[in-house]
């Protein structure tokens, strides 16, 4: 599951949850946070960011992760679901 970020967070410590910086290209990462990726490697549109937001990210997983399934989520609205409550609280 990717997490949509633009900007610092909290993140959920959980291996299914992969933070993905989008609208990366021509900014510098923020230093602190070691496990969020850009969205600007590999075949990306990063630099479109400012016209189709998280979208950038999504098209950068289609282009560059190798898996079935991809999903989505912004850095400030996660799934309520009472197992992840259970991991979080």
């Amino acid at each position: 599951m990717l997490i949509a970020m633009h900007k610092p967070a909290w993140i959920p410590n959980d291996e299914m949850f992969m933070p993905l910086f989008v609208g990366a290209e021509g900014k510098e990462n923020w230093g602190n946070e070691k496990d969020v990726v850009g969205d600007n490697s590999g075949d990306n549109i990063s630099i479109k960011n400012p016209f189709y937001c998280e979208l950038t990210g999504l098209y950068w997983a289609w282009k560059n992760l190798n898996c079935d399934y991809i999903g989505l989520s912004h850095y400030r609205r996660y799934f309520a679901i009472v197992i992840l409550l259970r991991i979080f609280f």
